[in-house]
């Protein structure tokens, strides 16, 4: 079985719920129970939530009410929901069921999405977005991480690095990222209004592929250096990557920048790091009731000359998966902030009547005994480029300016 996990590529003015079965808060709590007792890696026995996380639930949608739930906090959480004006119900269960699921922090958090959003981002005729890749920095903030080319967004002129604030005019603030693409996706050619940076936009919807990887070569004091800017470790990545490897004639030095690496596989992380790695347990893949599955590399090596991993912290987990991979090879260096290694996948668990809760359920870790975390052969500031590879180093990318002092 693969493992997915994607930070957000976008191809109102609420969550838009439409007429529909009204749901049963104690029963969703309930079944928030049974989808982290059965399904997250980390549970051991006992009840799923404590009673600090009831707590949290409650202020979530009621910051002022005092929290006294008595012997079943369970039911107590489900009256403070069912007591919030009709308008603000499905919105009272979103905020009160992430802040019960979301107690382990950003990288660990399981979290619950609601029917409209589920419906919204399954439904096929919503096919149109943006052109926007976005990276969930924290609960309720999102920072533009790449801009297609050609997209409705490039038009526009959205600038790369910038935080989204509202969409339709609605703050995104308590928001989950499946709820920011829910919104922003919907049928091609209607408009859509997004804030960045205080600034409003208006564009046009439209469908976008995306390159999963862009390339170019430097002359560097006589030296043929291919610089390959890998944007996505979806299927059939690693098979781009050799073919272009295939094609390179063996060039002087190569460059692996993985700083705009914002979707993909973990299966195919691991794929694309054995064309450096001749042999080894490249990590770990453990999910739960399950033994531990590790990831070898065949001996077969496509490129051995010197490789330069450009990483970033912002950017999807599959660049984890791919540097604790690729630093078997004594070929490779890196180049950018030290970060941990071991990253988590998880699964999509359906609620009855509802959406769907997202559990972790799986761990991508280093082999046993290896380091967890990356210790950067050139450690710098956290970077990500606005430009595409370009025929020459941009001496304003502290990460190519530190690898031509290198090369």
């Amino acid at each position: 079985m693969s493992l997915t996990k994607t930070i957000a590529i976008l191809f109102v003015p609420a969550l838009l719920f439409s007429c529909q079965k009204k749901a049963d808060p104690a029963k969703l709590i309930s079944a928030l129970e049974q989808a982290v007792q059965k399904n997250y890696y980390f549970y051991e026995e006992g009840p799923a939530f404590s009673e600090a996380a009831y707590e949290a639930a409650a202020k979530a949608i009621d910051p002022q009410s005092a929290w006294n739930p008595g012997e079943n906090a369970a039911a107590a959480l489900a009256s403070r929901i069912n007591e919030m004006p009709e308008a603000q119900r499905d919105d009272s269960m979103r905020k009160a069921f992430n802040a019960l699921l979301g107690g382990e922090g950003n990288d660990r958090r399981n979290y619950y999405i609601g029917l409209e959003t589920a419906r919204r981002l399954k439904d096929p005729a919503l096919n149109a977005g943006a052109g926007l890749v976005l990276f969930r920095e924290s609960y309720g903030r999102f920072r533009i991480v790449d801009v297609l080319e050609g997209s409705a967004a490039h038009l526009a002129g959205i600038p790369q690095k910038g935080m989204l604030e509202k969409i339709e005019n609605r703050p995104v603030i308590d928001l989950e990222l499946e709820d920011v693409v829910a919104l922003i996706r919907g049928t091609s050619g209607t408009s859509l209004s997004l804030t960045v940076d205080g600034k409003q936009y208006t564009l046009v919807r439209g469908q976008y592929s995306v390159q999963l990887l862009r390339k170019s070569e430097w002359d560097v004091d006589g030296k043929r250096v291919l610089y390959v800017e890998l944007r996505s470790a979806g299927k059939g990545a690693a098979r781009e990557l050799e073919s272009v490897l295939m094609k390179s004639n063996n060039p002087d030095a190569m460059v692996l920048d993985l700083r705009k690496l914002n979707s993909g596989d973990f299966e195919e992380a691991f794929a694309i790091a054995d064309l450096f790695v001749g042999g080894g347990e490249m990590g770990l893949i453990k999910r739960k009731g399950i033994a531990a599955r590790p990831m070898q590399a065949d001996a077969n090596v496509l490129y051995s000359g010197k490789t330069y991993v450009l990483v970033s912290n912002r950017t999807s987990p599959h660049v984890k998966t791919l540097a604790m991979a690729l630093r078997l090879s004594d070929k490779v260096k890196f180049i950018g902030p030290d970060t941990s290694l071991v990253t988590y996948a998880g699964i999509e668990v359906p609620l009855e009547d509802d959406g769907y809760a997202m559990i972790i359920d799986a761990v991508i870790e280093p082999a046993e005994g290896k380091d967890s975390r990356l210790n950067p052969d050139i450690e710098i500031e956290d970077f990500v480029p606005v430009n595409p590879p370009s025929t020459k180093p941009d001496e304003q990318d502290p990460a190519q300016a530190t690898l031509l002092k290198a090369l």
